[in-house]
C-alpha cells in the first residue's frame, strides 16, 4: 500500500484529502500539530503530531512514503506568513527521506496570471494584494519554493471552494480561464489531486482547475478539457 502525507490534514480540504486517499486504497498520514487534536479526521488515518522544527519528526512521518500533499493556507489566528518557509522545510525533509512526490495546493489568485483571468479577478487579486500584502507574497514565494524543490511536483489552483458534492466535472489545465463564476467543490478537488498520483498528466506544472459547465466550455481554451474523475485530463 503506497503511503502519502497530508500537511494541513485537520483544515476544510484536509479533511475530504484524508477521506479520499483512504477511500482510493492509499496509507494516509494526517500530519497535525502538537496538541492541535485529531480534528474530525477519519478513524483510518495515522494521525501524528508532529513538531515541524524538527527534523527527526519529518523524517518520522516521511519514511517509507510516496507522496506529500501541501494543502496548508493563512490562517486569520496566524497572520505571520509562513506557506513558503514551511514549504521548504518539508521539501528538505522529503529529499533526505527520498519522497519523490510533492502536490501543493494554491489558488487561482496566486501570481501573474492577467490573460488567465477576467476583470473582476483581475480586481479581487489586486484588492487581495493590497489588504495582505505580506500573506499575498508568501504564497507567490511558496509556489517558488515548490518549483526549485527538484522534486516531482505538482502546483493545483483553484478559484472559490465549496463544500457541494463531487460533480466528476472538473476542467484543468495551465491555460484556463478564471472568472467571478468560477468555483470547484473540495471534492472535485481532491478527487483531480489523488488522481495525480495514478496518472500524472501536469507534472512540474502550475494547474488551473474548476468546475466544468456550458459557460467554461464556451469561453475556455481549447486544449482545456473537461472530464470525469475517471476519464481523461488534458495533456500539456
Amino acid at each position: 500500500m503506497q503511503q502519502i502525507a497530508i500537511f494541513g490534514a485537520t483544515g476544510r480540504t484536509g479533511r475530504v484529502a484524508c477521506r479520499a486517499g483512504i477511500d482510493r486504497g492509499y496509507g494516509v498520514t494526517a500530519v497535525v500539530r502538537p496538541h492541535a487534536g485529531d480534528g474530525g479526521l477519519p478513524a483510518e488515518c495515522r494521525i501524528v503530531d508532529c513538531d515541524l522544527e524538527r527534523p527527526e519528526d519529518l523524517a518520522a512521518v516521511l519514511a517509507g512514503g510516496a507522496a506529500v500533499f501541501c494543502l496548508f493556507g493563512p490562517r486569520p489566528q496566524a497572520p505571520e506568513p509562513f506557506c513558503a518557509g514551511l514549504t521548504g522545510t518539508i521539501a528538505a525533509a522529503m529529499r533526505a527521506a527520498g519522497v519523490p512526490r510533492l502536490l501543493c495546493l494554491t489558488g487561482a489568485m496566486i501570481g501573474s496570471y492577467p490573460t488567465r483571468r477576467s476583470w473582476l479577478v483581475r480586481r479581487m487579486v489586486a484588492a487581495f494584494a493590497g489588504r495582505y500584502p505580506d500573506s499575498a507574497r508568501d504564497r507567490v514565494e511558496q509556489e517558488a519554493v515548490v518549483a526549485g524543490s527538484g522534486l516531482d511536483w505538482l502546483i493545483v489552483k483553484p478559484p472559490r471552494l465549496t463544500d457541494g458534492p463531487a460533480t466528476g466535472r472538473i476542467l484543468a489545465g495551465e491555460d484556463l480561464r478564471i472568472d467571478g463564476f468560477s468555483r470547484l467543490s473540495r471534492r472535485d478537488l481532491v478527487d483531480f489531486m489523488v488522481d495525480q498520483l495514478d496518472a500524472d498528466r501536469f507534472g512540474g506544472r502550475r494547474v488551473m482547475v474548476k468546475e466544468g459547465d456550458w459557460w467554461g466550455r464556451l469561453w475556455d481554451q481549447p486544449g482545456n478539457s473537461l472530464s470525469g474523475r475517471s476519464t481523461r485530463f488534458n495533456s500539456p
